[in-house]
């Protein structure tokens, strides 16, 4: 009769449950950490290369395939600067240096 109710109940014994999984399992909460990270560190990269200028991001990808020659990382090198270059063409450039700032988190 009262299926609200019942519904919210379910609805948090399932989180409940989530987070005593979370913390028995160290694995999975190392998972979803790492998960978390990875995502922050590739929105801060879109964001900082869709708001540099193009002559900048050239220069950086130019000194970046040089630095992998020397290190002798060349494959890595390139798919860091293909990356680069894929991100600065589909990304608009809608990004201003504010979102920067704030995403950054200073004023």
């Amino acid at each position: 009769m009262n299926t609200a109710n019942d519904t919210s109940n379910a609805n948090h014994a399932n989180h409940a449950n989530s987070n005593k999984d979370d913390a028995s399992n160290p694995v999975l909460a190392f998972c979803l950490n790492l998960g978390a990270t990875l995502r922050y560190f590739w929105q801060s990269y879109v964001i900082r290369v869709a708001a540099t200028s193009w002559k900048r991001c050239l220069a950086a990808c130019f000194l970046a395939l040089l630095l992998g020659a020397m290190l002798g990382l060349p494959g890595l090198a390139f798919i860091m600067v293909l990356t680069t270059l894929l991100v600065k063409c589909i990304v608009p450039q809608a990004v201003t240096a504010a979102e920067v700032i704030e995403q950054d988190g200073r004023e």
